[in-house]
């Protein structure tokens, strides 16, 4: 990864989302108080946007998947991203989730553990 990125826990939770364009396959990864919401916004635009999944976490996972992605990013928020590569954010999402609801890791062991999971994993 060629930037750091320093995760922090945060007591503020927020929906972070997966969208896609049914049309053109690419994939929005963004962050919203109400996703079914801003998925209705975005179909006014683009009626073949769909949400695919969304997690209610801390809001550094956007900023993290972002980076992770940063090879695939087209522009903005959206990204090409392969069926593996939305099966891997999901899995990894589901993975974190649990340590973005107020408890902290207070175990340096576990955090290590954590991190060897998921920062050497860059979608190329």
């Amino acid at each position: 990864m060629s930037k750091k990125f320093k995760f922090k826990l945060v007591d503020k939770e927020t929906w972070v989302y997966l969208m896609q364009c049914k049309r053109t396959g690419f994939c929005k990864i963004g962050r919203s108080d109400k996703p079914e919401y801003r998925e209705r916004t975005l179909q006014a635009e683009v009626p073949m946007i769909e949400l695919i999944e969304a997690w209610w976490v801390g809001p550094q996972f956007e900023q993290w998947l972002h980076l992770n992605c940063a090879k695939k990013r087209l522009r903005g928020e959206w990204f090409d991203l392969t069926p593996e590569d939305i099966e891997w954010l999901k899995g990894i999402m589901g993975e974190f989730k649990r340590y973005t609801t107020g408890d902290s890791i207070d175990d340096e062991d576990e955090w290590r553990r954590i991190r060897m999971v998921v920062v050497p994993r860059i979608l190329s």
